[in-house]
C-alpha cells in the first residue's frame, strides 16, 4: 500500500491518522506511477523535449537576437530530423533505460491490451511491447515535435528573420543573396517610401560596411548609425528589425505585471502614475541614482524654498 511507504520515517503522531479517502488516493496515485506504460512514456517524452531546454530558455530572454535565435531554432529542427531518420537506434537506448527503471519497482515490460476496434488509442500491430511503444508512442510524438516547431516558425516567419541580414556585422560575416532582398522589399512594400530605390540604397550601405564607415552589430546600433535622409528605405526596414519580438513572452509579462498592480486597492489610480510604477515594477533591476531623480524633480517644480534638510546646515 502507498500509504505504508516510509511508514517507519514517519513521525509517532501521524501514526493511524491516514484517511479512507486519502489512502486509496495514494494507492491509485502509486499505481498510476509504477505502471509501465507511464514510465516508458515518461522517458521518451523526457528524452526527446531534452532538445528544447536551451531553445526555450534563450526564446523567453529579455535581450533577444532574432538572427540567433532562429539559428537556434534550425539547429534544434535539424537535430530532430536527424533523430528521426535513424529513430530505432534512439529508441533502444530510451527503452533500456525504461525497462532498468521499471526494475528497480519491480515491474515487468508489457504492452497495453489491444482489441480488434479500438477507438481511444493507437492500435498499430506489434509483435512486442517494444515495438509497439515504439510505433504508437515515440514516432507520433516525435512527429507531432517537428511538425509543431515547423508550424511555429513558417517560412514566413524565417524570412522576416531576414531583416538582420542588414546589421553590418552579420553584411560582414555571411552574403544576402538577390531572392532574399526581393522577399524583404516585397513583404515590405507597403510601410517603404520608394520600394524601387532599395537596391541602390543597398548597394551604398554595402560600400560603407565593407570599408568599415559603419561598424554595428545589432540593430538598435544600426539604426542610430543609418540616415534616413540618405537611405530612407534601409531605415524603415532596420527600424522593423529592432521593434520586433522574437516571442510574445515580453509583453505576456507586462499584463501579468498591471494584473498584479491594477488591483481593487489602487483602482483610482491615474493612467500616469500607473505606468509609471509599472515601469518601476517591471525595470526593478535597472539601477537608479536618487540624487539625479532629486535634482530633475526640482528643475521640473522650482521653489523658493529649496530641498535642503531642515535639521542640518
Amino acid at each position: 500500500m502507498a500509504h505504508d511507504m516510509h511508514h517507519d520515517e514517519c513521525p509517532e503522531q501521524f501514526h493511524g491518522c491516514w484517511q479512507a479517502k486519502t489512502r486509496t488516493d495514494a494507492s491509485a496515485l502509486l499505481k498510476a506511477i509504477t505502471d509501465f506504460d507511464f514510465i516508458v512514456t515518461y522517458i521518451i517524452a523526457y528524452s526527446l523535449l531534452s532538445h528544447m531546454t536551451g531553445l526555450t530558455v534563450k526564446l523567453q530572454k529579455k535581450t533577444n537576437d532574432i538572427y540567433k535565435a532562429f539559428a537556434m531554432v534550425s539547429e534544434v529542427k535539424t537535430t530532430y530530423r536527424n533523430i528521426r531518420t535513424n529513430f530505432r537506434a534512439h529508441f533502444d537506448a530510451m527503452y533500456d533505460l525504461a525497462v532498468e527503471m521499471a526494475e528497480k519497482v519491480g515491474i515487468v515490460a508489457t504492452a497495453p491490451k489491444t482489441t480488434g476496434r479500438q477507438l481511444d488509442r493507437a492500435n498499430a500491430p506489434a509483435v512486442d511491447p517494444k515495438e509497439y511503444y515504439q510505433v504508437n508512442v515515440a514516432v507520433p510524438f516525435l512527429d507531432h515535435i517537428i511538425s509543431e516547431l515547423d508550424g511555429q516558425f513558417s517560412g514566413l516567419t524565417m524570412r522576416v528573420s531576414k531583416l538582420l541580414g542588414l546589421v553590418p556585422s552579420v553584411i560582414q560575416e555571411s552574403q544576402i543573396t538577390a531572392q532574399q532582398l526581393n522577399d524583404l522589399v516585397d513583404l515590405y512594400k507597403d510601410d517603404l517610401p520608394s520600394p524601387q530605390l532599395f537596391f541602390a540604397e543597398f548597394q551604398r550601405w554595402k560600400i560603407k560596411v565593407k570599408a568599415g564607415i559603419i561598424t554595428a552589430d545589432l540593430c538598435a546600433a544600426s539604426l542610430k548609425a543609418c540616415d534616413p535622409d540618405d537611405f530612407p528605405n534601409l531605415y524603415i526596414l532596420l527600424k522593423i528589425a529592432a521593434t520586433l519580438p522574437v516571442t510574445s513572452c515580453e509583453c505576456e509579462r507586462s499584463i501579468s505585471t498591471m494584473r498584479r498592480l491594477n488591483n481593487y486597492m489602487r483602482c483610482t489610480m491615474g493612467e500616469s502614475r500607473l505606468s509609471s510604477l509599472a515601469l518601476m515594477h517591471i525595470k526593478y533591476d535597472m539601477p537608479v541614482d536618487l540624487d539625479e531623480i532629486v535634482n530633475l524633480f526640482q528643475d521640473l517644480h522650482p521653489r523658493k524654498m529649496q530641498l535642503t534638510s531642515l535639521l542640518y546646515e
